[in-house]
């Protein structure tokens, strides 16, 4: 059984989504000169949408290597259940401090969204491939 978020939510949300992102994504477009055309996937369709960025770490260890054992970092967002992002989406995560002010932003593509009762995740690979 698993638990109802549905009664704290807006908390959850008030608490948990400081920091901000802007979508993207390839979308077709009609040209001015009435042909089909695509929009780049870096030009945001949606912009500071509430979020909150979590990072992941996970040890590298690399058995040959006795002095660089460096550790994976990766990226996950949380959002609200109705926000529009999609497997391959381009984002913007802004870490915001208390008072709104941008600390970092890290860009790079995001995978399939999980979803749970209360909350949107997607992981983010960081850099530019699109």
């Amino acid at each position: 059984m698993g638990f109802n978020f549905g009664k704290i939510g807006n908390v959850i949300t008030a608490v948990m989504n400081t920091d901000k992102m802007d979508i993207g994504r390839r979308m077709e477009i009609i040209n001015p000169d009435g042909s089909t055309g695509q929009t780049e996937p870096t030009d945001p369709f949606i912009i500071d949408v509430p979020c909150h960025i979590a990072f992941n770490k996970a040890d590298n260890p690399n058995a040959t290597a006795r002095d660089v054992n460096p550790v994976i970092v990766s990226l996950t967002v949380h959002c609200d259940l109705n926000v529009d992002i999609e497997n391959g989406d381009f984002v913007y995560a802004h870490k915001c401090n208390n008072d709104g002010n941008v600390l970092q932003t890290y860009m790079g593509q995001v995978g399939f969204p999980t979803v749970s009762q209360a909350r949107k995740s997607v992981q983010m690979a960081m850099g530019l491939n699109v």
